[in-house]
């Protein structure tokens, strides 16, 4: 019979994980061992535990789970942040955790003031810690329920697209698991929508959307996570009825498709097609807004600067709730009533195409660079395989125009963990090789310690090509409480490459930019790092409008 470290990784497999991402030490060592010997599932050993919980998270994103592999306390606690961003995102990431045996917690009890390593007080921290952040966490204290915790688990992180916590105490690992498992041990059944209240719903919903002049759709990523996508383009194609996505929702469907407007976010509302403010005033026009899997978050919401018609339809469906209007619907799946939305009859409806984004004119090659600059210019050098990863600040918002096919956009951007882009670049290489990267962060995010991420995809002769925006600091928070603590020396990042790998560039003007561009098509087997030269503090003018906007209400609130 299999032991728990073999049941484990071929119930993995099975799922189609074929990387693992984590730092070896004492109590998983046994697992990683195995892992290596096996070739079932290549360990993929990171610098440290932060970047191999961002890397998981990526690659959950595009494979559908991802699995980070740590010890207990000194690693475990280190990766509560990437798992508390999948749990608020929906992303299905196992945390799977090495912990002391049973018997050396009964040891440390009989002899006094004896503590054991990684532990803060007793034996159920960190899964009580974890539990805050998971939806299901799950100890092997017994081989006889081990098959039924990790089928469960498993089951659990896939279906709800919420993160997992599993503890091996390492004198498990190597358990043999018994020909029949403990029947009476709980196992996870995936919710049911309620029937009659999907077919109520949909009723209303398709009422709504009929007796609407000018609908919308505006979708979020869980129409990405349950693979509703083309269910909702073709909604819009057969009923003419024009998409907008969130910001966190940005290639949650094709944004080449004729009816996609672009994001909509209140102020920071952007396309690569139309004017933005046209886009806004489209949304915030409308008679009937459908929501489907939109993240309710501030950053979703523009900081607050959303303004839907208070006179329009408005209809929500979540994971697992739909509301329309004061009506309320419980246990309806957004998968099943989308699918049964598509499968009705929506009406005609008229659409008019907003006004058209003025076109880019390509500035004189000597012209220094900017926010904007670069982001246009970068606009006409995304090809068919690239996928766009954008970390936390302005970088995320001047990344909302850049134009993106299906599942080519990742970013953390409801809950907002800087730091995040580099190890999510090699997570989203691992889970498509033939995707290339480029990473989109900020000179301050690029700081909280992603220089081990480089590192590493240069060991692995990955190449993701990292763009830093080095404005000198911590522009958005400039913006909004000006200090010297938001000051960043002007670092030359371009040498980073000589520490750890990979080509650098350092670029100030756009003819550099776009010669640099040209260069890295033909590189390939290893990193590159653009050190992007800035002003001080610029800003894109998405931020300025945000800015504008928060300014407004602040004057308002002191009237």
């Amino acid at each position: 019979m299999p032991t728990v470290k073999e049941y484990l990784a071929q119930a993995l497999a099975g799922r189609g994980v074929k990387h693992i991402f984590g730092v070896p030490a004492d109590f998983v060592l046994e697992c990683f061992q195995y892992l290596e010997d096996s070739g079932e599932i290549q360990p993929i050993r990171m610098n440290d535990e932060p970047q191999a919980g961002f890397a998981a998270d990526a690659y959950a994103r595009l494979r559908g789970l991802g699995v980070v592999l740590v010890t207990y306390g000194a690693g475990g606690f280190k990766v509560m942040n990437s798992t508390a961003q999948a749990c608020v995102e929906d992303s299905p990431v196992l945390v799977i955790s090495g912990a002391p045996a049973q018997d050396e917690y009964l040891k440390g009890r009989s002899l006094l003031h004896y503590r054991i390593h990684h532990v803060v007080k007793s034996r159920d921290d960190q899964r009580k810690a974890f539990s805050h952040v998971t939806g299901m966490n799950r100890r092997i204290d017994s081989s006889s329920s081990a098959r039924a915790d990790i089928d469960s688990l498993i089951e659990y992180i896939i279906t709800q697209k919420q993160p997992g916590y599993l503890e091996v105490p390492r004198n498990m690992w190597g358990a043999e698991l018994p020909a029949n498992d403990n029947t009476d041990h709980y196992v996870y059944i995936p919710p049911t929508s309620d029937k009659l209240a999907l077919k109520a719903g949909l009723k209303q919903a398709v009422a709504a959307i009929r007796g609407s002049a000018r609908p919308v759709f505006w979708v979020g990523t869980d129409i990405q996570r349950y693979e509703l996508q083309d269910r909702v383009m073709a909604m819009a194609t057969n009923f003419n009825i024009p998409i907008c996505t969130t910001l966190f929702g940005k290639s949650a469907i094709d944004e080449n498709h004729p009816m996609h407007l672009g994001l909509y976010v209140g102020a920071q509302s952007a396309s690569y097609r139309y004017d933005d403010d046209a886009v806004r005033e489209y949304v915030e026009t409308s008679d009937c807004v459908i929501m489907l899997g939109v993240n309710f978050s501030d950053f979703n919401f523009g900081i607050g600067t959303v303004e839907i018609n208070t006179d329009a339809r408005l209809l929500n469906a979540q994971k697992g709730e739909l509301r329309i209007d004061s009506a309320l619907y419980e246990k309806v799946l957004i998968d099943d009533f989308v699918a049964d939305l598509a499968s009705c009859d929506l009406g005609s409806h008229a659409f008019s195409e907003p006004p058209p984004e003025m076109p880019f004119e390509t500035p004189p090659p000597d012209t220094p660079i900017n926010s904007d600059m670069f982001f246009s210019i970068l606009n006409r050098h995304i090809l068919d395989n690239t996928i766009v990863i954008s970390d936390i600040g302005d970088c995320l918002f001047g990344a909302g125009k850049l134009d993106t096919s299906y599942e080519r956009f990742l970013a953390p951007g409801v809950y907002g963990s800087m730091g995040w882009s580099v190890g999510a670049a090699l997570g989203a290489k691992l889970a498509d090789s033939s995707l290339r990267p480029f990473v989109i962060v900020g000179d301050g995010a690029f700081l909280m310690g992603q220089e081990s991420a480089v590192g590493k995809l240069s060991e692995l002769e990955l190449d993701p090509v990292i763009f830093i925006l080095n404005n000198s600091g911590y522009a958005t928070l400039q913006g909004a409480v000006p200090g010297k603590f938001n000051v960043l020396p002007g670092y030359r990042f371009e040498k980073i490459c000589g520490v750890y790998g990979g080509r650098g560039f350092a670029v100030e003007t756009a003819g550099k930019l776009e010669s640099v561009l040209l260069e890295i098509r033909e590189i390939s087997g290893t990193p590159c790092i653009v050190n992007v030269v800035l002003p001080p503090f610029d800003k894109t003018s998405v931020l300025k409008r945000i800015s504008t906007e928060l300014g407004k209400g602040v004057k308002r609130g002191q009237e």
